[in-house]
């Protein structure tokens, strides 16, 4: 068939793992499955290939019967494209043991991905049901395949170059943008902010792994690039009201050769919809007695008078700073001057301290 349609789709993390803050994680998901389906109907006619941006499945699996309905779930998708190809994330990698993902694959067509993963991270499939592959030539345009932790493929003179990325890859520009468009910026990691420098060598960019990383920038006007932030949205903080649309574009060729590119929104569950409130106050809670607890055994006293130390520990929370200033009353700060003024004398060599 001349015409085409490649969808691609970010990071899904289907997950085996129970998450005590959600309401149905599961279903949060079934969203997203149920776009993707529809889209198929959308452009009926054309030949549909998918495009995953990496980290499919989120883990590894405890449950075989979670497993195995998170695959029939994947596979209501795949048995309704052409094809199907993956990029390896680091989900894939750092969680190989009993991840979905590789029963999936039957061969690594990758020799770039083959150079730097470990020997002992082999597909368990039987079948290709997601083909993992350095590139794919459609007509005019080559499909470049950056996998996490590889080196990037190398643009194709006299083709149109479209990459697939998993990489935290971001500028100081993109950061600004996020700001003033009141979008999250906790996607700042594990990227140098003069990376996305190297996507300008190719037409168009999609990339994957930053999670909180969502809309779409020209560079210098010739290179545009796609951040499709993820679609599983794993940590709670990534629910937000104010971040719930996604984008599952559409590469389309037709006649063999590329036409456009086409957004497909839709959003996502809101808050309200996937959140235990009062579990999220718990573990709100909990993570910041734990990080109290853990600046207190990380501090060092910067003066000999212990009040001044502990208002220096606390000096951004209120409220620790106003019971302190309730409990100092006049007897107290006696015994504790008269405190202070034992150890000055001891520190000076002075014995005689009466008892």
């Amino acid at each position: 068939m001349d015409s085409s349609v490649y969808l691609v789709v970010s990071d899904l993390h289907l997950s085996g793992q129970e998450k005590p803050n959600r309401l149905d994680y599961g279903r949060e998901l079934e969203v997203v499955f149920k776009y993707l389906l529809s889209l198929f109907d959308k452009y009926e006619g054309y030949e549909i290939c998918l495009v995953f941006l990496g980290d499919i499945f989120d883990r590894s699996y405890a449950k075989v019967s979670k497993a195995c309905v998170d695959l029939s779930l994947l596979d209501l998708v795949l048995s309704k494209a052409s094809k199907a190809y993956s990029l390896v994330g680091n989900h894939e990698i750092t969680y190989y043991s009993n991840n979905p993902f590789w029963s999936l694959v039957n061969s690594l067509d990758s020799d770039r991905l083959l150079s730097v993963v470990n020997r002992n991270l082999q597909p368990l499939g039987y079948q290709n049901r997601l083909h993992v592959l350095d590139s794919v030539v459609v007509g005019d345009t080559v499909l470049h395949m950056n996998h996490y932790g590889v080196a990037d493929s190398s643009p194709v003179s006299d083709k149109i170059n479209i990459a697939f990325y998993h990489k935290a890859l971001y500028s100081p520009e993109l950061i600004t943008h996020a700001k003033m468009s009141d979008l999250p910026t906790n996607f700042v990691y594990g990227g140098s902010d003069s990376s996305v420098n190297v996507l300008r060598k190719y037409d168009y960019s999609f990339l994957g792994h930053l999670h909180m990383l969502y809309g779409t920038w020209s560079l210098d006007g010739r290179s545009t690039v796609y951040y499709l932030a993820s679609l599983g949205r794993v940590s709670k903080d990534e629910v937000l009201d104010s971040f719930l649309e996604r984008n599952i574009p559409a590469i389309i060729f037709e006649d063999n050769k590329f036409k456009h590119i086409e957004d497909n929104l839709f959003m996502l569950l809101s808050y309200e919809d996937s959140i235990i409130p009062e579990v999220d106050l718990q573990q709100r809670e909990s993570y910041e007695l734990q990080k109290s607890i853990a600046r207190v055994k990380e501090y060092t006293s910067v003066t000999d008078d212990p009040i001044s130390n502990i208002r220096s520990l606390f000096a951004d929370n209120s409220q620790i700073l106003r019971l302190i200033d309730l409990t100092l009353n006049d007897s107290f700060a006696e015994i504790t001057t008269d405190f202070s003024d034992r150890i000055m004398k001891l520190r000076s060599g002075r014995t005689e301290v009466n008892e």
